[in-house]
């Protein structure tokens, strides 16, 4: 009923999201398509749902992220699956019920059933509330992880880790950013002196405020240097 493609930046989630729903409208079955506001790509194509270096030509239906129950008066009749990209990036209100979580529950009780992908964790290395919510539901979970980035000398040869890129690390002008919240923007892993890379559990920094920075010590000098 739902199938979620979760897991790091560079992991080619959306890219394994699309090639579902092409299977899914190659058998006939009616696809549409809503993503968080927040989370539109710049740069490219954003009025259709896209990878980096993939293109389709199936709509986007925006919405607010903070009201993601909106998306159910505007399903279209015919529609067997409801696609969520970027699922991480629905705020939703506890308060009220309006909740990501709880939005699917309720196009699953529509007899619908749910593409999704999104972020595993923030780049504080905190889980999403959203994703962890969607792992207690039971769903079928699809891990998509890029290679960690982190290379260093050994010798004169510079040698890069080929571990899961599991983590996300922030980085401004070379500079690690401290951690402010959960909000991590999407689109391509860098966007000018902006960039964000696949880091392994073991060479991922926590980011300043973030839980886990003050157990590193002054290891975090020397691997913030890191490549």
């Amino acid at each position: 009923m739902i199938a979620a493609f979760l897991g790091g930046m560079a992991g080619d989630k959306t890219g394994k999201l699309i090639q579902r729903v092409n299977n899914r409208r190659y058998s006939g079955f009616g696809v549409q398509v809503f993503q968080p506001n927040n989370s539109l790509r710049k740069g490219i194509e954003s009025d259709v749902l896209c990878a980096r270096g993939v293109v389709t030509d199936i709509p986007l239906n925006p919405f607010d992220p903070e009201d993601p129950l909106s998306i159910l008066n505007r399903i279209k009749s015919g529609v067997s699956y409801v696609v969520l990209p970027e699922y991480h990036m629905i705020k939703g209100n506890l308060a009220t019920g309006n909740t990501a979580i709880v939005l699917v529950r309720k196009i699953v009780a529509s007899g619908r059933r749910v593409i999704l992908d999104g972020l595993k964790l923030d780049y504080g290395g905190k889980p999403f509330k959203n994703i962890l919510e969607l792992i207690a539901e039971g769903v079928h979970i699809e891990s998509c992880y890029g290679v960690c980035t982190h290379k260093e000398f050994k010798g004169d040869e510079l040698v890069g880790c080929s571990l899961p890129g599991t983590h996300s690390q922030l980085y401004i002008d070379e500079v690690i950013v401290p951690y402010t919240g959960p909000e991590l923007r999407s689109g391509d892993v860098t966007k000018g002196k902006v960039s964000y890379r696949p880091k392994c559990i073991r060479h991922f920094i926590y980011p300043e405020n973030a839980e886990g920075y003050e157990d590193q010590g002054i290891l975090i000098n020397v691997r913030r240097r890191s490549i």
